[in-house]
């Protein structure tokens, strides 16, 4: 994506996400929940595995039954929402610390789709949360057919698009999006 470029990267990243992401910045002193004795360890560099711990006990101690968090690599997170009134379940997916530009942009925004979320673990205090608008991997692949004349899997006049989510919501109001919603536990 350009080496080191960090200039590059921003507008490679702003081309998928102005306009297609609400956003919020979230203050959760996650110090402040009980240590779970559940917590399946994550072996992971730095201060990453005692942030997925602490992130892990308030996820528990808050979410309602039937909410879903896994660890992994790349992303360090990822689980679901259990369904709401209407059926929707979110999906979200995470970092703790930053994520490179590169694996941002080819590993996550190509598989999110409308009103998944990105939840970026920021210390032991801060949180910044993406909800997608649209389905950004349905919109990658129409762009890769426009340009190339073949989806993204590389077949010749033909997209896959991912399945469609339900949508609700406004880009102007990101409280009133679908998965914001089911994520107000956090934010109370």
């Amino acid at each position: 994506m350009g080496g080191d470029n960090p200039i590059r990267a921003m507008r490679a990243i702003s081309n998928w996400t102005i306009g297609l992401f609400a956003y919020t910045v979230i203050e959760v002193p996650l110090k402040q929940y009980p240590v779970r004795t559940d917590w399946p360890g994550w072996n992971h560099v730095g201060s990453h595995e005692l942030l997925g711990e602490l992130f892990w006990n308030m996820f528990y101690y808050r979410a309602d039954p039937g909410n879903k968090l896994s660890f992994s690599d790349m992303p360090d997170f990822h689980g679901e929402f259990a369904p709401d009134e209407s059926g929707h379940i979110a999906r979200f997916y995470g970092d703790i610390g930053q994520i490179s530009a590169s694996t941002f942009l080819v590993d996550v925004v190509r598989q999110i789709r409308a009103h998944d979320l990105w939840i970026s673990v920021h210390g032991d205090d801060r949180q910044v949360i993406l909800e997608a608008q649209r389905n950004i991997g349905e919109l990658m692949g129409k762009r890769i057919e426009e340009a190339y004349g073949m989806d993204a899997d590389g077949e010749t006049n033909k997209i896959s698009p991912f399945p469609n989510s339900l949508n609700r919501g406004s880009k102007n109001n990101p409280s009133t999006n679908a998965s914001l919603v089911q994520l107000k536990w956090l934010m109370e």
